[in-house]
């Protein structure tokens, strides 16, 4: 018999592993239907532990794993350039997605030399790459991104950008 918790208790710890939007380090194409699947199934039995009150296990994440999460995001910012994102003024069309869907709000438009509206990013940026992932022209990059490889943009298929959008 599971273990039942009170309203107030955390004892949920819920996972699921689902293709990564990292430009770093991408899930293989192939892999992501699925990692899809089985995600949604995993999704659906945590959804009926949480409706029982379900207690749950520790995470099967180590102290390791946290020790170079919180080591990486600096590294990737800084080291990698992440929070210095770039606009190729020649492929961007000014559409402003990128804006729409930053969830930081870390992204506006401005006229440039051209008269052109194109994006400007501020300094809070937390590297979701949603503006990476959703232009529809792929204008932005990061300077340490590789320029041979263009097929990095993922969005999760059942994720429509009108969802991600800020109104």
């Amino acid at each position: 018999m599971n273990q039942l918790f009170e309203p107030g208790q955390v004892g949920g710890n819920y996972e699921v592993a689902l293709p990564d939007n990292s430009i770093i380090f991408e899930t293989k194409k192939e892999k992501i239907p699925g990692m899809l699947e089985a995600g949604e199934a995993t999704i659906q039995a945590q959804a009926i532990d949480i409706y029982h009150r379900t207690i749950t296990q520790q995470s099967h994440y180590h102290l390791g794993y946290h020790l170079v999460s919180n080591v990486m995001k600096p590294v990737a910012k800084h080291g990698l350039g992440f929070y210095k994102m770039k606009v190729n003024p020649k492929s961007c069309n000014g559409c402003g997605l990128c804006e729409k869907v930053c969830p930081m709000k870390n992204i506006h438009l401005e006229e440039n030399q051209n008269l052109l509206k194109t994006p400007v990013f501020d300094k809070n940026c937390e590297s979701c790459f949603s503006c990476l992932h959703n232009c529809p022209k792929e204008a932005i990059t990061y300077p340490g991104m590789s320029k041979k490889k263009r097929d990095y943009q993922y969005r999760h298929p059942k994720v429509h950008v009108k969802e991600l959008m800020n109104n």
